[in-house]
């Protein structure tokens, strides 16, 4: 997910958290959107959290579905929020993933997204894994984390443009979303 955002100019996920890691495994076991139960599921959280779910075969399908193939693609498109070519619920997956200060702002003096992911094989039916994410916005002392963007550039991850900024941003706001292989759902909340 890092190399998507920071291609595009988003700061990169701070690292993977284990207590985000346990929430998103508990949807991938439900094939449903992962939720952050309260703001103190994750250290340092500050309630502001968003979410994704996908049927597929591997990672990088999961990876192209959330997005690459979110919006409007007529009788084809997987997302049920996607009605018509301009529909308010089009590519919230895609949103979920390249979240920035307008999806997820910040009352604190500066914000870093944490994630966790889960993953079931053949969790999804129909032939496919179960795959989630769940993004969560801390501030203040960074929670453990096990795997970070820096790690992954020293392992060799790159991207078109590299960008280490900290994102910091006005208010919370908490957006999920649901996609399965034929499904796309989003809610917004707090």
């Amino acid at each position: 997910m890092d190399i998507e955002r920071v291609s595009r100019g988003e700061s990169p996920v701070l690292g993977v958290s284990a207590r985000a890691n346990t929430f998103a495994q508990l949807g991938a076991r439900r094939d449903a959107d992962p939720f952050l139960p309260s703001p103190s599921g994750v250290a340092g959280s500050t309630g502001a959290w968003s979410s994704t779910t996908r049927g597929a075969v591997n990672t990088l399908d999961a990876n192209y579905e959330w997005v690459y193939t979110d919006g409007w693609d007529g009788k084809l498109t997987f997302n049920y929020d996607c009605t018509g070519p301009r529909a308010p619920g089009m590519l919230g997956t895609r949103d979920n993933i390249l979240e920035n200060a307008v999806h997820m702002p910040c009352y604190e003096s500066a914000c870093l997204i944490v994630m966790g992911a889960g993953y079931v094989n053949l969790g999804a039916g129909e032939g496919y894994n179960s795959y989630t994410e769940l993004f969560v916005q801390v501030s203040g002392a960074a929670p453990a984390l096990y795997y970070t963007w820096a790690q992954a550039v020293a392992a060799g991850a790159r991207a078109s443009t590299t960008s280490t900024a900290t994102s910091t941003t006005t208010s919370t706001t908490t957006s999920t979303t649901t996609t399965t292989p034929a499904t796309t759902t989003t809610s917004i909340g707090t």
